[in-house]
This record gives structure tokens, sequence and C-alpha cells, in this order.
């Protein structure tokens, strides 16, 4: 493992830590030795302090019975002050600085070597010159420990030689004294020495840290910066391709709830973005689905399964639209749970529907045919036979023949008037039959068909009256199609009439148009199943006790009635029967109808 002088040589190879490294050591270094000044500067007024004190112990020599000052006083006081003043007022003014150091470094030294003399050089006050060497290695500088160990060595060679009482207490000179105490000087060195060098190592190698971790964590921050980047790049380009989108996409969170929606959604709703977020989204949805949504929503989030569904909005001006909703989960992480789309299928939905009128018309365009060329025309043709038989065409039959060909072709007839109105039921129930609109005369129209009805009116017994309002009302209809529904109606009130009743058919005209009423004075129909009259296949019981039919007759009056842009409603009671009035607008340009 490469020790800390190795890796601090190696991170030191990069220039641009090797400077920054080089500028925070030169910051922690300044800063200690700014409180190291301070903090010698307190130490320094404290020793001038005891020096005062130990010269106040012997303030007074005696001489017999006179007593003098002893000099140490004035030593103490005139020479602490003149050596601590320097540097003070360095550490004031400069403090940090290499110039305050070397002051207090000599200062520091001068001061013990000051206080040794008042002592009179007792061996206990020699400690503080180990104690200074070791206070003046804290600023990590060996040459500071150097300078303070030579002064020391200078001051106990001077001293030692002329004045050794007042520094190792004796008065006789002592060479050996001397390189006694510069050994235990020079001893304690080699460790305040090392361990300046050592310190400084460690200074400058967490430096160096800390300059590695501030590249790092710029090129950390470079790197977060350039992702931030391309993240908020993407995230744009994917707002911008899911603005472009065809479909609505959204994310939504392990709850359920959405946490993006992309714009399609608020054009096909018209709700706002943020009100769409969380579960507002369901407001659009139609009352029918939305249940049933947010369960199997809720369920397909709770598994973690796809989800696939149809369901219907609603807009906010009401209109429905079909949507499926496709979405899967999704593994980028903890935040987003669900991805998905919703499509709007509702041209889809009518093409499919379109496609599946198409064949239902194609399909009864085949049941028509078949109808008409396997039961109506073989019907029609054995009509014509049994007319040629009756009628003595084809050669004499007797009066019982004759009866029996006449009920043959009745009944015949009765069965192609099933036939045709089961074509004319599906015919109007597909794309529909073109109306050929003309003028017609609402009387003549009438008459003629109360015409063709008053023999089947006169084998019952039954008496048509009819009761015309105007003599020339002028509608815009297609007179055949009209035709059949008053046919089927006069049919309908002769069918329900008992015989010596009466049938009346009147015209009126208003504002809204023409209006041609059928009363009979023989049938009444509940109101609650007039309203079943006009549905297709329908027929009451009275209906059936009567005749049978299939059900279709009043529901082909409604649609040409309808197609006439008319109406047709049914009112009964018990004392005057049941009238059936439709009224047909009076003239007017008819550019394009169609059953």
């Amino acid at each position: 493992m490469p020790n800390a002088q190795e890796t601090t040589d190696r991170l030191l190879e990069t220039g641009s830590i090797r400077d920054r490294a080089e500028l925070l050591f030169s910051n922690q270094h300044k800063r200690v030795c700014k409180e190291l000044d301070k903090l010698f500067s307190i130490l320094l007024l404290l020793e001038y302090a005891a020096g005062i004190m130990i010269a106040c112990c012997s303030a007074y020599s005696w001489n017999g019975s006179v007593a003098h000052v002893n000099p140490h006083l004035y030593l103490a006081i005139g020479g602490g002050l003149a050596i601590i003043s320097l540097p003070i007022l360095f550490t004031i003014y400069f403090r940090g600085s290499l110039v305050t150091r070397v002051s207090i470094s000599i200062a520091q030294i001068v001061m013990t070597a000051l206080l040794i003399d008042l002592t009179g050089g007792r061996i206990e006050t020699h400690f503080l010159v180990f104690g200074s060497l070791a206070f003046l290695s804290f600023y990590r500088e060996w040459k500071l420990v150097l300078l303070a160990s030579v002064i020391t060595a200078i001051d106990h060679s001077v001293r030692g030689a002329i004045a050794p009482q007042t520094i190792y207490g004796i008065i006789q000179p002592s060479l050996f004294r001397t390189f006694e105490h510069f050994g235990w000087v020079c001893f304690g060195d080699f460790f305040f020495i090392r361990w300046c060098i050592q310190s400084q190592k460690e200074m400058q190698f967490l430096a160096l840290q800390q300059a590695v971790i501030e590249n790092a964590y710029d090129d950390v921050e470079d790197q977060v910066k350039l992702r931030t980047a391309q993240v908020v790049e993407s995230e744009e380009r994917f707002r911008t391709l899911c603005s472009c989108a065809p479909v609505a996409i959204f994310e939504a969170d392990v709850h359920g709830a959405m946490t993006f929606v992309s714009g399609r959604w608020t054009d096909l709703t018209g709700q706002e973005y943020s009100d769409a977020l969380g579960f507002g989204w369901l407001k659009h949805i139609h009352p029918k689905d939305r249940r049933r949504l947010k369960e199997q929503w809720d369920l397909s989030v709770l598994e973690g399964k796809d989800f696939v569904e149809e369901f219907t909005i609603l807009d906010e001006s009401g209109t429905e639209r079909v949507a499926q909703i496709t979405a899967s989960n999704s593994a980028d992480g903890p935040r987003i749970r669900m991805i998905g789309t919703v499509n709007d299928v509702t041209e889809q939905k009518q093409s499919e529907a379109n496609v599946k009128q198409l064949a239902l018309a194609r399909q009864r365009e085949e049941f028509l045919a078949t109808l008409s060329h396997d039961l109506k025309n073989p019907l029609i043709g054995a009509n014509r036979v049994l007319s040629l038989l009756s009628d003595g065409i084809l050669g004499p039959v007797a009066n019982e023949q004759k009866k029996l060909l006449v009920q043959l072709q009745a009944s015949n007839n009765s069965l192609l008037g099933l036939i045709q109105n089961l074509i004319a039921a599906y015919r109007y129930g597909t794309t529909g039959t073109a109306l050929q609109m003309e003028t017609v005369n609402l009387q003549t129209l009438v008459a003629q068909c109360v015409e063709e009805l008053d023999p089947l009116a006169s084998h019952k017994q039954i008496k048509i009256v009819t009761d015309f309002e105007e003599s020339d009302v002028q509608i815009s209809a297609d007179p055949s199609a009209i035709a059949r529904v008053l046919r089927n109606l006069l049919d309908n009130a002769v069918k329900f009439t008992p015989s010596q009743g009466q049938v009346q058919v009147s015209t009126t005209t208003s504002r809204d148009g023409a209006q041609v009423s059928v009363r009979n004075s023989g049938s009444y129909i509940d109101p609650e199943k007039q309203n079943l009259l006009f549905r297709r296949f329908w027929q009451g019981q009275d209906g059936k006790r009567y005749v049978a039919g299939t059900g279709l007759g009043l529901y082909i009056c409604k649609s040409i009635v309808e197609s006439h842009r008319g109406t047709i409603e049914c009112a009964s009671d018990k004392q005057s029967g049941t009238n059936f009035t439709l009224t047909i607008p009076r003239t007017r340009e008819f550019e394009s109808l169609s059953l």
C-alpha cells in the first residue's frame, strides 16, 4: 500500500490539483500561525508577569543594615518589556507573517533565559527551554526550532563561561554542564524537528486530499450539470414528441395518480393539464364507465399488470367519444409505476359500425331478393292463374269450384300483403328508399283510398264517412307512400270496427300543415299500449284476435310520415273509439328526402 508521501507525489503530478493543494496548505498554515501568534503573545505576557513576581520575591539586597534595590527587579521589568514588546506589536499588526514567527521564537527563548537568570539558574527552570521548543514546534517549521536551539546554545555557552551562577547556579565555570545541557537540547530537537517535518507533510497531504475532493466535486458538479441539461433536453424532447403524437400519453405513480398527461388529452376533453393530474382525469369519463374503469385501473396498478380498456369520454361540451387506454408497468424507478396512451377510436368504431351496417344492408337486400323471388313472385303468378280460372277464361268452372278459387285467391292476397309489409319494413330500416316528391291534392288522394276500401267496409256493413274542411289542400309528398299510409289506417279502422259501425275520415289544415284523421268507433287502446303501436313487429291482443299479421303496418306508416317531416299520433277513449291523426307539411321544397 503506498504511503502518504507516495500518494502525495502521485497526486501532485496534476498541475491544477497541485496549485490548489499549495493554496489550501498555505491558507491552513497561515490560520494555524495566526492562532499560535496570539497564544504566544499571551504566553509572553504571562512569562513577563511571572518574571516580575519572581524578582519581587528578592526586591532588596542588604549590605549590613543598608538595603538596596535588587538589580533583578530592574532586569525583570525593563528587560522583560524590551523582550516582549516587538513580538506583541508584530502580532497586532502582522499576525501570521514570517517575521512575527521569528520574533516570537527569539523572544520566547530569550524570555526563558531571563526566567532562568531570575531564579538563579535553578534546574527546574531549565525545563522551560524544552517547553518553549515544544511550543514552537507547533508552528510546524523546523527552522524556528533550530533557531531557538542555536540561541539557547549561544546563551548557555556565553553565560556558562562568564556568569555561570546566572545559568547553572554555580560559581566556577563548568564546560561539562554546558555540553550536558546542549546535548539534552539536541535530543529534544531530534523529536521536535522530526515532528515538524512529519506534521507539515500531513498538512500538505490533507490539503492535497481536500484539493482532490474539491476537484472531484467540481467534476461531479459538472457531470451533474451536464446530465441535468441532458435530462431537461430529453424531457423537452419527450414533451414535444408527446404534443405531436396522435394519442394522449400519460405517466402515473405507484398509487395510480397521474403525474403527467400530454396535450392530446386536453384536445380530447378540453380539460386543463393541472386539472387532469392526480385522479382529476376521471371527471371526463362517462358515468356509466367511470366506476368500472377506476376499479380495473386500481387493480392493474396494485398488481403491476398491463391495462387495456375501452371507455367513453365526455368533453367539456358533453360530446361523447370512444377511447381506448393502454398502459404498462414501468421499470424506470419507484416514482413512476404506469406509463401508457389514450387513443381516440371514435372514427374507428364508426367505421366498424358502418362496415357492419353495410354487411347488414347486403344481408337485407339478399333477404328482400329472396322474399321477392322465392315468395312474392310465385304468389303473384298463382293469383293470375286463379283469376283466369275463376273468370272462366281457361274454361267453364262450376260455382262450387269458383268459390274455392276465390277463397284461394283471397288467401294468396293476404299472404302477399304480409310479404309486402316485410319487404317494406326491411327496406325502410336500411339506408332508405328515395321519395318521389310532387304536389298532391290531399282530398283527392284520401277519396281514392276511401273508394278502394269501401267494398270491404260495405261487406262488413260499416259506413265510411268523409269530412273535408277544404276542397283544395296541396301538400308536397310521395303519393304512393302517403296512399299506403292511408290504406293501412283505413284497413285497420275497418278491421277493428264491428258490424253496423262507422269510420270517420276528415281533413283539416293548420299552421303546422294538413291533417288527416281516421277514427273508428269500435276499439279502445290502453294508454300504455299506445306508445307500443308504432314499434316493429308489435301487435296487440285485439289485433291478433281480429286478424293474423306481422305487426309492421303502423311501423311502416310512421317511417313514411316522418320521412315527409310529418307526425302520426294515436288517441283512444272508450266512448268515441280510436283516432289516428297524421300531419303532413303544406307545399314546400324537398331537395332530397328518403325513407
